[in-house]
């Protein structure tokens, strides 16, 4: 079953061009209401509404309804106030809809103590709104560090490196409803500084349903599977997603604002790739050690090497959850 096209958003138009079936005006089917609270920075809210809303496209028996909205915008950028101003819900209109399912967005962290971070207590006032309501939740990435801290009192921890990359993953619950007709093993991508551990979350009783050796816990769920579905990893990104923080994180060190060349993510590239990048990089730190002007990011090089090894298992876990919300609702 399709998305609904309920608004102007441009992220609607993208989808269609990718050949996700979308819908404009009156559908009698059933539908799904799904709050997607939007932290993301204003360099990537666009990409993370069209990110999320794809998945939300895969519900066989249900129109999905998305309605973006996120917390107070006044320190996001001109061009992103007027963004949310024109195609995103108000807190207060999200919660009279009745939502089916709530998604929380990943973040960039600002403080190494999360409970200090802007989005914090709305964050955590939201969620418990939701599950006063019986409205499950999925949480991505520092979200998920956010809410299991809440919820069940686990801290996160810094990781010695960030986790950054494309890695393996075996399932450790295969006969999990949430995990049906999923591979046993796939590569999907991480791009967190900090993480939970799956002792961490078995100790509280979460289920972990995907690990892998190098990222640790992917995916993993409460013991009612229609409370909270956490993720570590992003089974939402494009193929060019990792490419484009990479580039970001270039431009940092470019600027100045970090002191030296950021790590490569891991076992995104091939070797051909991998050498472009060398080259890249000595030339960057030659020009900056002289003073002269910086070369141009091989951007359409580098995404030539690119290849999108997760969206099918990504679709598979979040069609497993619509159908489980959407047989829910019929129930209720």
């Amino acid at each position: 079953m399709p998305l609904a096209a309920h608004a102007e958003l441009p992220a609607m138009a993208m989808l269609r061009r990718e050949g996700v079936s979308v819908v404009t005006g009156a559908d009698h089917r059933p539908r799904l209401n799904i709050g997607l609270l939007n932290l993301m920075p204003d360099v990537v809210l666009a990409a993370t509404e069209r990110q999320w809303m794809r998945l939300c496209s895969g519900c066989e028996d249900a129109v999905s309804y998305v309605y973006p909205f996120t917390f107070d915008a006044r320190d996001r950028s001109d061009s992103a106030q007027a963004h949310i101003a024109r195609y995103y819900d108000t807190l207060s209109t999200v919660k009279r809809r009745g939502l089916d399912l709530l998604i929380v967005t990943g973040a960039n962290p600002k403080s190494s103590d999360i409970t200090h971070e802007t989005f914090w207590q709305p964050m955590v006032d939201m969620v418990a709104w939701a599950r006063q309501r019986g409205c499950p939740v999925v949480c991505s990435c520092l979200a998920t560090h956010a809410v299991v801290k809440a919820f069940y009192g686990i801290d996160r921890v810094r990781l010695a490196h960030k986790c950054w990359g494309v890695y393996p993953h075996s399932l450790l619950e295969p006969h999990h409803p949430l995990v049906q007709d999923v591979d046993t093993g796939w590569h999907a991508p991480h791009s967190h500084m900090y993480g939970v551990t799956r002792q961490q979350l078995e100790d509280v009783g979460i289920c972990v349903l995907a690990e892998g050796v190098e990222a640790g816990v992917y995916a993993a769920v409460s013991q009612n599977p229609l409370e909270f579905l956490f993720l570590q990893g992003h089974p939402e990104y494009d193929a060019n997603s990792l490419l484009k923080e990479f580039k970001r994180e270039v431009q940092r060190f470019c600027d100045d604002v970090i002191p030296g060349f950021p790590r490569v993510p891991e076992h995104c590239f091939g070797d051909d790739a991998i050498e472009t990048i060398a080259h890249f990089r000595a030339a960057v730190v030659g020009a900056k050690a002289k003073g002269g002007p910086l070369p141009d990011f091989p951007e359409q090089q580098l995404e030539a090497h690119l290849e999108n090894v997760w969206s099918t298992t990504g679709h598979r876990l979040f069609g497993n959850l619509l159908q489980l919300v959407h047989r829910a609702k019929c129930r209720r």
